[in-house]
């Protein structure tokens, strides 16, 4: 019987806290309304993304172990407390050089981790220690450095990551060297001397590899030692001792399969020109002075332009090539035998030079197309010409009005073909059609031939549709067309409500618009009805395409004049009703609770209080409406859809919080990583687990980072909160 005596007192201390907690919200949500031009509804679902953004904390980005956290200190009863801060105040404070020194501390653990790995044999665990894990860390403390004002953290950053890159590169070609090299010794055992030597070339080449990639870690190294003061001689060290094992142990491989040969230049012409081709003349012999006959001798002109030879029976050569991209002056130049990957002799090279002239080019257009119009192909072909005959594999660049419209090569013949389509930011009239070879201060010279086109303007279309979301606030979408039906992507059209400008947004890749805008108070201000004329405009200038223009009446959804969350006065209002509030109620559940202290029984917390009494009658009457979390996800999606990957990220979370709390045992004033770490403790549905994942990264993203948020983490969010709110739905 005292059980039962008790239970009503209690009831009744929680239904006013209840009442208190819930105006709090409703409050909040309204100062919010007034703060925040983007709010765009009230009730339930805004409370609970203003109650979600007010955890303004500082973890780790991402999911860490608690004991591995930063900033970590342990508390009067001895247990681990992690403390978090607001990332406004961070600099202040000192928190981001603390969180700045754990991850380098870290990352610098996991460069010496992947070394011993390596000095081990652990080729695949020393390239997994540098790998997708180094690369989430190092993201986080780009995020962290991105918040001081220093450069100096944005150097580190840079240095750590072309230091894990050059890591992952070394091991990568440590790791298939050996096993490579197990391959050789199994055909050299089973007499298989062909296929051994073709390992052995493949040897040869990932050795010098492993010996550039080795200098250029050492080199990136030295630099985070220098930035941070952090030493890695042992990791150097450690990186010299694999490298040198892999050349001792290639000279071994190199001893018994090959002979060296020795290529000597006898003549390099002194002067030359795309009119005067290059000519080199040598011998290739074997390091005992056997002449090699039918070898093939390369010249390296550019990277991109190699002619060859064949030695002749006495091992004697005759190579010659033409300049065109090589740069004027005294230019160095590749002279290489080159062994066939089965044969028995190494290669060798030499550099030889030569000073380059120029020889004037010339474009010539044969024909093209004298009109033009948006997105219609346009075409020309001609040639070009240098030194009495046409020049092959070369560039060239089509422009219209100078805008670059297309680029091709010149074939076998000299001769190219364009069939570009003209974009909309070449303007309608009587515009140049160019051909040109780019070449600047190269062997052949610039050149260019050009002639009229005219191109003629094409008829745009526009659509809108409009809708009021709340108050002032609207959404408007629509689609940018030309009059026959070919999308209009990338152009601004201009949003208008009863002429004045409101806002402006941009075509996407299928001409469509979509953005949410508020109607200013001066538009709507003498207007009791809340109607107004919303319009967009596309203005046309500078492109080719027609202006259009469209519009559409609506009727905002205001109480006769502007709305009570226009008022300047309304925060001090709500604030005093709030304050108020919470003095009437902390008085009563005082005394409740004083009372209940005289009669020797336990005080009972207003959290604890409100979650025990949620399932009486007070507070379920009042709680009759749908689950608040399929509003947010709807919400989200809506956000999403116009563009506004911030809000679609806050609504996610907040819907899959909202779900979560309701359905959950986990304590609801938890920041947000906490709150995920105690959902995967309660054992919550897996499914539901990865998606609370995924749209907490998308909230801290927009929250606390401060960096462009990727629409595919926001779409993937919104899509794991209308899952989670579905499944409510079913499960109900």
């Amino acid at each position: 019987m005292s059980d039962r005596s008790d239970r009503p007192r209690a009831t009744a201390a929680q239904r006013l806290m209840a009442v208190v907690v819930l105006t709090v919200i409703v409050v909040s949500a309204g100062c919010s309304s007034v703060g925040f031009a983007r709010s765009s509804s009230t009730g339930v679902a805004d409370s609970t993304v203003s109650s979600l953004s007010s955890l303004s904390v500082a973890e780790p980005l991402g999911v860490l172990d608690a004991a591995k956290e930063p900033n970590n200190s342990t508390a009067a009863n001895g247990s681990a407390e992690s403390h978090h801060v607001n990332p406004s105040k961070a600099k202040e404070n000192g928190q981001l050089s603390e969180l700045d020194r754990w991850y380098l501390s870290h990352l610098s653990s996991q460069l010496g981790s992947s070394t011993v790995k390596i000095n081990r044999g652990q080729y695949r665990k020393a390239h997994s220690v540098v790998g997708s894990k180094y690369d989430d860390m190092l993201g986080r403390y780009v995020d962290v450095a991105e918040r001081t004002d220093s450069k100096r953290d944005d150097r580190i950053a840079r240095q750590l990551n072309e230091t894990g890159t050059q890591q992952r590169t070394y091991v990568t070609a440590v790791r298939r060297y050996h096993r490579l090299h197990g391959r050789y010794q199994t055909a050299k055992e089973n007499g298989k001397e062909r296929k051994a030597r073709k390992l052995a070339r493949r040897l040869n080449h990932l050795q010098k590899k492993i010996s550039n990639t080795n200098d250029r870690l050492t080199h990136s190294y030295g630099n985070v030692s220098n930035s941070t003061g952090k030493q890695f001689k042992k990791e150097v060290r450690s990186v010299h001792r694999e490298t040198n094992n892999v050349t001792k142990q290639q000279m071994d491989v190199r001893k018994n399969e090959f002979t060296k040969t020795r290529l000597t230049v006898r003549s390099v012409q002194k002067r030359t020109s795309y009119r005067n081709p290059l000519r080199v003349t040598g011998v290739l012999r074997s390091v005992n002075g056997t002449t090699l006959a039918n070898r093939t001798v390369r010249l390296r002109l550019t990277p991109n332009h190699t002619v060859t030879t064949k030695t002749r029976s006495d091992g004697t050569f005759s190579i010659s090539g033409r300049p065109r991209a090589v740069h004027l002056g005294t230019q160095p130049f590749d002279l290489r035998y080159v062994p066939a990957d089965d044969s028995v002799y190494l290669g060798d090279n030499r550099t030889v030079e030569s000073t380059v002239n120029p020889t004037r080019a010339k474009v010539v257009l044969h024909r093209s197309d004298d009109t033009a119009s948006f997105q219609r192909h346009v075409t020309a072909s001609g040639s070009v010409r240098a030194a009495g005959g046409t020049v092959t594999s070369v560039p060239v660049v089509l422009f219209a009005d100078g805008k670059r419209i297309g680029s091709t090569t010149t074939g076998s013949d000299g001769i190219f073909h364009f069939r570009s389509k003209l974009p909309a930011n070449v303007s309608a009239g009587k515009r140049t059609l160019r051909v040109q070879l780019p070449y600047h201060g190269q062997a052949l010279r610039r050149a260019k031939a050009t002639t009229a086109i005219r191109v003629r303007q094409t008829p745009t279309s526009l659509s809108l549709t409009g809708n009021v979301t709340q108050g002032r606030n609207v959404t408007v979408h629509g689609r940018l067309t030309t009059k026959d039906g070919r999308t209009v992507p990338n152009r601004s059209v201009a949003v208008l409500a009863n002429g004045t400008p409101i806002g402006t947004v941009e075509t996407d890749a299928n001409g469509t618009y979509r953005s949410q805008l508020r109607v200013p108070p001066s538009v709507v201000h003498n207007q009791s009805n809340g109607t107004v004329v919303l319009a967009t405009n596309f203005g046309g200038g500078g492109t080719n395409l027609a202006a259009s223009r469209t519009r559409t009446r609506m009727t905002l959804q205001l109480p006769g004049t502007d709305s009570v969350f226009d008022r300047e006065w309304l925060p001090l209002v709500l604030g005093g009703a709030l304050a108020g509030l919470l003095l009437i109620g902390g008085v009563y559940v005082r005394r409740r609770g004083d009372s209940t202290e005289s009669n020797g029984e336990g005080t009972v917390s207003p959290e604890a209080a409100i979650a025990a009494d949620t399932t009486g009658d007070s507070i379920a009457s009042d709680s009759d409406s749908d689950d608040p979390s399929d509003e947010l996800a709807e919400r989200a999606n809506a956000a999403l859809t116009a563009g506004d990957l911030n809000r679609a990220a806050e609504l996610a979370y907040a819907a899959v919080r909202s779900h979560l709390e309701t359905t959950t045992a986990v304590e609801p004033r938890l920041t947000h990583w906490e709150f995920y770490r105690a959902c995967r403790a309660a054992n919550i549905d897996e499914d539901e687990r990865r998606g609370l994942e995924t749209v907490t990264n998308a909230f801290e993203r927009v929250s606390f980072t401060g960096t462009t948020v990727s629409s595919t983490l926001v779409s993937d969010a919104v899509r794991s909160a209308e899952k989670i709110g579905h499944g409510s739905d079913s499960d109900g």
